[in-house]
């Protein structure tokens, strides 16, 4: 597995994040607030603690009516158990 970019979302809470997908697979840790990933026409709902591992060149958004924030990691040569599909882990904070 190489991490090719990491990232956290901007100060404060983001309510909205358009339509987009990335070359490489997306884990996507939610730290802050509720809301609806939205990835191939399901919706996918997250709250603190849930973990979802995305595909690559799969088009996704996320809405929240309060807000949300999460850490963004994407790497290349990732094959969790050899799935090519959404995998989602819920954990209950704390942490």
């Amino acid at each position: 597995m190489n991490v090719r970019f990491v990232g956290v979302t901007r100060r404060g809470l983001v309510s909205f994040t358009a339509q987009h997908s990335h070359p490489n697979w997306e884990l996507v840790c939610y730290l802050k607030g509720s809301g609806t990933l939205h990835i191939n026409g399901r919706d996918y709902p997250f709250s603190p603690g849930t973990v979802i591992c995305q595909p690559p060149h799969i088009p996704h958004s996320e809405d929240s009516a309060d807000g949300y924030r999460n850490i963004f990691i994407e790497v290349s040569d990732f094959a969790p158990a050899g799935s090519t599909d959404v995998l989602i882990y819920r954990e209950t904070p704390p942490f």
